[in-house]
Formats: C-alpha cells, sequence, structure tokens
C-alpha cells in the first residue's frame, strides 16, 4: 500500500517522479484470520516484507511505515540503496547505521568486523540486526540468516535519525 504526503487537497505530485514530494509505503500484513501467514515474515529483509522490490528502486524521498513483529508499534524507515554506490552499512544497539565504501573494511564480515572494532566502531557489526525502536527486539534478522545481508540491496535507518560514516577513530 502506498501514500503521498501533500499540502494540497487538489494537487500533488509523483514521488517516483518528482525528488521534492513525500511518499509512503506501507508494510503488508495479512488480515487476523490469515495470522500464521504473518509468522513467515518475521526476522525477515523488507523486500521479503513486499516494502521494497529488486527490480524496480525505490526513491529515497519514500519512506516505509513497518510494524514490530512483538511489540505490534509502528516506526517509520528511511532508506538508501546500497547497491548501486557500491556500500556496506552496518547497524549498532540503538539502531544507529553506519556506511562505508564497499571493500574498504574488508572483503570477508570476519575482516569487516575486526576492522570496524580497530577503528573505534565496536558497537557495529557485518551481521547485526536491525531492531524495533520500541521493544528492541529483531526487525531484521542477519544473524540468524547470513544470506539475508546481500539479498537485502536496501539500508535503513530511523526517521529523524542521521547516517553515520565510517572514518577511522582510534
Amino acid at each position: 500500500m502506498e501514500g503521498i504526503l501533500s499540502d494540497s487537497e487538489t494537487h500533488h505530485g509523483k514521488p517516483y517522479q518528482d525528488s521534492q514530494c513525500q511518499g509512503l509505503k506501507f508494510q503488508p500484513f495479512f488480515l487476523p484470520g490469515q495470522n500464521a501467514r504473518n509468522l513467515e515474515f518475521i526476522g525477515k529483509g523488507l523486500i521479503k516484507r513486499g516494502i521494497y522490490s529488486k527490480g524496480f528502486p525505490t526513491p529515497t524521498n519514500i519512506n516505509s511505515i513497518c510494524s514490530c513483529d512483538q511489540c505490534r508499534k509502528s516506526f517509520t524507515l528511511k532508506h538508501f540503496n546500497s547497491s548501486q554506490p557500491h556500500i556496506d552499512y552496518f547497524y549498532a544497539s540503538g539502531n544507529r547505521t553506519l556506511v562505508a565504501s564497499h571493500g574498504k573494511l574488508g572483503k570477508t564480515p570476519e575482516e569487516i568486523d575486526e576492522k570496524l572494532r580497530a577503528t573505534g566502531w565496536e558497537d557495529f557489526s557485518f551481521f547485526n540486526p536491525f531492531k524495533c525502536p520500541h521493544c528492541s527486539s529483531i526487525f531484521i534478522d542477519f544473524e540468524m540468516k547470513k544470506s539475508l545481508k546481500e539479498e537485502e540491496i536496501y539500508g535503513n535507518y530511523l526517521l529523524n535519525s542521521n547516517i553515520l560514516y565510517w572514518k577511522k577513530l582510534k
């Protein structure tokens, strides 16, 4: 489901064509009679949840409204496409998001984690999950399904937060 934010009752831009326009995507879910199907999405990424698509890139002016699998509270995510500029992204406690040029920190998850620790970014890790900002339960579980990190082409960060950019701190 998608929506558009507009100041006008009669006119609005098209978020896929106008970067000045703001759009919304809502996380799909099954109605209570089919609740067992919702369980299939626990810990999955936003592509598997039906919010993003690999075949049709979502512009960064479209925000996603998600619902926690555990506490059911909603939160809004902004995103960036990590496959185009070839960047790596990592999550830390408190849902901070760190980005770095692809390959800058190493080639394997182990090399990357070692470099993050050695340069002052010890809260971040290659397979850290993205967590619900309300209850801290795991929302996107890279630890449980390691291949998900390669499948997810979008990095996420909470609305009204900032992306951190890697630099050597130590």
